[in-house]
């Protein structure tokens, strides 16, 4: 989220009050099944033209970006956590 901090950061503002107004604290670090629902708050309030890799040569706008891959990787993630596995 770095880059979209330094490159979009009124909508970085933005996106940031809209996830704090659901409830989520930006001030800790959440545990595993809260940061998977706060990334499907983020997915969802981002707007599309933002370009989330743009410095890695990946000029995909965030609404061609496919996030299935890495949600599945957080809810693996989520699911180790609840079970206490590493």
């Amino acid at each position: 989220m770095r880059e979209i901090a330094s490159r979009y950061p009124i909508t970085y503002k933005r996106v940031g009050k809209t996830i704090e107004a659901l409830g989520y604290d930006l001030t800790i670090e959440p545990k595993a099944e809260v940061s998977y629902r706060m990334m499907i708050s983020i997915l969802a309030a981002m707007p599309p033209h933002v370009i989330p890799y743009g410095s890695m040569g990946d000029n995909k706008s965030w609404g061609e970006v496919n996030w299935e891959g890495f949600l599945e990787d957080l809810y693996v993630e989520t699911l180790r956590a609840k079970r206490g596995i590493k």
